[in-house]
């Protein structure tokens, strides 16, 4: 008997057919999201070039939290991932530090990667109030496509699992 996969099965070779099987790889999609976040010594959100002399960065990811999964049904794959990420982010601006959180909510496969909610707090009442911090700050929502662009290298690495 031959235990082998056929190449143009989709599926573990237990099921050629590629009946149903499911994969659960949501600690590697969240280690992955943490990984691409803080490579480098933190994803950039701004450069002071680009932003009116702000620079910031992600400098710590707090949580990734949720499910991803590959499913084979039918001879077809499909994934689903339904993710919630906390970051903590810090800016700088004239030799002021700002700091930050950075949460998304809900990263999931039936949003679009440029509708992913990213939210953005100050973390004190007191640099909410501060000139440096709201400018800081909007530097930071400016760096939401990066955010998102980044979380999307996982979902194509995602997608192109076997």
């Amino acid at each position: 008997m031959n235990n082998e996969s056929n190449s143009s099965t989709v599926g573990s070779s237990w099921n050629a057919a590629g009946t149903w099987e499911e994969k659960d790889i949501s600690k590697w999609a969240c280690d992955r999201v943490k990984d691409l976040l803080i490579a480098d010594g933190g994803l950039k959100l701004s450069e002071s070039k680009e932003e009116g002399g702000v620079s910031g960065r992600i400098t710590n990811v707090k949580s990734v939290k949720g499910d991803a999964s590959i499913v084979f049904s039918r001879g077809k794959k499909k994934i689903g991932y339904d993710l919630s990420i906390s970051a903590e982010y810090t800016g700088e601006l004239n030799g002021v530090t700002a700091y930050g959180t950075i949460d998304l909510p809900c990263v999931d496969e039936q949003t679009d990667e440029d509708e992913w909610e990213v939210r953005i707090y100050p973390s004190t009442e007191k640099e909410k109030e501060s000139s440096v911090s709201e400018q800081v700050n909007a530097a930071m929502r400016k760096g939401a496509d990066k955010i998102r662009k980044t979380i999307g290298i996982m979902v194509k690495e995602l997608k192109e699992m076997k």
